[in-house]
């Protein structure tokens, strides 16, 4: 039911429009152009606003005299709206001033509302304004000037709002505070665990990083009095293979040219990989040694910077796939044409993808490997396709690679250009990677993946307990708007008869003073 369907509403309940409720006019605030030291007035600054009241280090000070501004001082009990901000969802946002901490005004961005006394509390304002009645007649009176949502003061004042009894109001205002305070503490609880789950991930890649995981190869070879290769010789060894397979392939193409090379000079053309410079990067566990990925690749490439305009066809990831250590190959578009057109760009599980171009900063760099795939798939030139030499362990450099040294070295070569952050493959090959033993890099990436399942589990449930926790508050807030909250007293006097009681008593000089006030909100140094 909707909060103010008068239709439908609870016995001894009536509707009014805010500007009946009021005791005085909606008056604007004093408009800031200038600042000083104190002595000058306080004003508060609009960010000072939130729905628990005012922050009131939020503070600014202007150079004008109390006497001119008096009439804008903030007291007690005074409710006031936000008048427009880039947000929608800040228009018309109210708060109450529940307790004054000093004198202070208010600025033009907020309009003050002061409620006549008895009809309605408050506390029954302020948990009614945010209700999905109100708020939906707020954002249908919202206009919009270069981009900026504003509300006027006659389209507030024609706001309907339900108004109960003013007793009902004011328990129904206790048992709201009771129950959402203790809903709330439990979205905050919520809200801690993840933010410790994600401490916890990240501290499980750096003890992966760190070779703190799992048991170190280099111990456990001691331990079962075998030997091991460390990642050094790994690494030799690799690096032998890499020059092996380019002269083979040299001089298969120089005898399918009909050339016989009479020495080794053709050999000189090899092109050795970038070597790590480790003369700034810690010592490594025992076993370990830093590599680059120009090292450990024998691909580093750009994927594809053609349109993907195509409604079927090969399917190609979005940027927006590759997070840290997750490639979500169900978050694609389309190319047209046959998957022969795209061969160089294929996708194969266990290549690396690294974000190229993002216009976040913090998702730069990142890196994730591909899963297995069930159908031909393709990337585009925003990510940077990583093919591991085999037989290294493209999930162990996928957890190292998104943390410690490696990932700081990345955030340090990323650069922005019209608003889009950005690194390249020059950045990528030179970054230093720390290279564990073979046999450690697996049972470091099954641990990794182990510890990460787990929490990933429990953030799933605890973003699930979140959603339901505040499903239940906006039950809560719809039992309270409807009068289910708390028990109703038909001896108490119905609020359509308080307001016809009330209505009476505005007189002459009441209307006086209002039409005085109008007056006032027209001097210099405010906006009508």
């Amino acid at each position: 039911m909707s909060p103010i369907d008068s239709a439908l509403a609870p016995v001894g309940w009536a509707s009014a429009a805010l500007g009946e409720l009021l005791s005085e006019p909606l008056a604007n605030g004093f408009s800031i152009k200038g600042s000083s030291a104190p002595p000058g007035v306080p004003a508060l600054k609009l960010s000072a606003m939130s729905e628990h009241g005012f922050d009131w280090t939020k503070v600014r000070y202007l150079p004008v005299d109390w006497a001119d501004v008096g009439d804008l001082e903030i007291r007690t009990g005074d409710f006031f709206i936000s008048r427009g901000n880039g947000s929608l969802a800040l228009v018309g946002r109210g708060t109450s001033a529940q307790s004054v901490e000093f004198r202070a005004i208010f600025p033009d961005t907020m309009i003050r509302a002061r409620l006549r006394e008895p009809i309605l509390s408050t506390g029954w304002i302020q948990a009614i304004w945010s209700s999905r009645g109100v708020r939906e007649q707020i954002e249908a009176r919202v206009k919009t000037t270069a981009g900026i949502w504003k509300i006027s003061q006659g389209e507030l004042e024609s706001i309907k709002l339900p108004i109960p009894p003013l007793d009902e109001q004011r328990r129904i205002v206790i048992e709201l505070e009771k129950q959402v305070t203790r809903l709330d503490a439990g979205i905050e609880a919520l809200e801690r665990v993840q933010t410790h789950l994600k401490r916890y991930r990240a501290s499980v890649l750096k003890a992966a990083c760190e070779g703190r995981l799992v048991p170190i190869e280099a111990e456990l070879a001691r331990r079962e009095r075998r030997t091991y290769e460390p990642a050094g010789q790994l690494l030799e060894r690799l690096l032998g293979e890499r020059r092996t397979r380019w002269e083979e392939d040299q001089l298969g193409r120089l005898k399918a040219a009909g050339r016989t090379p009479k020495d080794d000079a053709w050999k000189h053309k090899y092109v050795e990989p970038i070597r790590v410079n480790d003369r700034e990067l810690p010592a490594l566990a025992e076993g370990w040694t830093w590599a680059t990925m120009d090292q450990l690749c024998y691909q580093i490439r750009n994927g594809i910077s053609a349109r993907p305009e195509g409604t079927d066809g090969l399917p190609i990831l979005r940027i927006s796939a590759v997070r840290p250590l997750s490639v979500n190959i169900a978050d694609i578009r389309w190319m047209p044409g046959a998957t022969s057109d795209w061969d160089d760009y294929l996708l194969a599980e266990g290549d690396l993808l690294f974000t190229r171009y993002n216009g976040s900063v913090d998702l730069v760099g990142v890196c994730g490997a591909v899963p297995s795939l069930a159908r031909p798939m393709v990337y585009p030139d925003k990510l940077i396709r990583c093919r591991v030499r085999s037989p290294l362990s493209s999930r162990f450099l996928d957890a190292v690679i998104n943390s410690g040294h490696s990932r700081a070295f990345l955030a340090s070569r990323t650069r922005t250009t019209a608003g889009q952050s950005g690194v390249s493959g020059g950045d990528l090959r030179a970054m230093p990677v720390p290279l564990a033993p073979l046999a450690e890099q697996a049972r470091i990436a099954t641990e990794v993946a182990r510890r990460l399942s787990f929490a990933d589990a429990a953030a799933l449930t605890a973003q699930r307990c979140e959603q339901r926790a505040r499903q239940l508050r906006q039950a809560i807030l719809a039992c309270a708007f409807s009068g289910q909250l708390v028990t109703q007293d038909p001896r108490e006097e119905p609020a359509a008869s308080l307001l016809e009681r009330l209505r009476p008593a505005a007189s002459a000089t009441e209307h006086t003073q209002w039409s005085e006030s109008r007056r006032r909100m027209g001097r210099p140094g405010t906006q009508p």
